[in-house]
This record gives C-alpha cells, structure tokens and sequence, in this order.
C-alpha cells in the first residue's frame, strides 16, 4: 500500500497512488465484464468514456468472460 511510487513503478508493481495516476492518465481501459461493479460504471460515465469494443466470450462456459474496451471521449 505504501512505497516509492518511482521504484514501485521501475518493478512493475503499483499502490493507490500510482493506480489513481493510472486512472487519471489512461485513454483506454480493458475491463473483463465480471469486473464491472457500479464503481467503475460510475468512473466511466462521469470519466467521459465510451464502449468502443465488446469480444466474444472467451470462455464458453462463462457468459461474463468477455473484454469491453471503453475509449475516453
């Protein structure tokens, strides 16, 4: 939770702040459906992004196996 974000970073790793850095920065972000919860549709809608792309279900015997693709307005 804690660390040096330049070092945490330099290992590819991550803590709140640098997830946050991330969410700030990113133009494009891949959910798996079963991630989708309430919050990431509320960081979505009010982070102005769209859904620009839905796979298929990668795993026939899991119907929220597949990839959305939302792009930031």
């Amino acid at each position: 939770l804690n660390g040096d974000p330049n070092l945490l970073s330099r290992l590819s790793s991550w803590n709140p702040k640098l997830a946050l850095q991330w969410l700030q920065d990113a133009d494009v972000i891949i959910l798996q459906q079963r991630f989708l919860n309430a919050d990431w549709q509320t960081y979505l809608q009010v982070e102005n992004y769209s859904e620009v792309l839905r796979t298929n279900e990668f795993m026939n015997c899991t119907p929220d196996s597949f990839l959305a693709v939302y792009r930031r307005e």
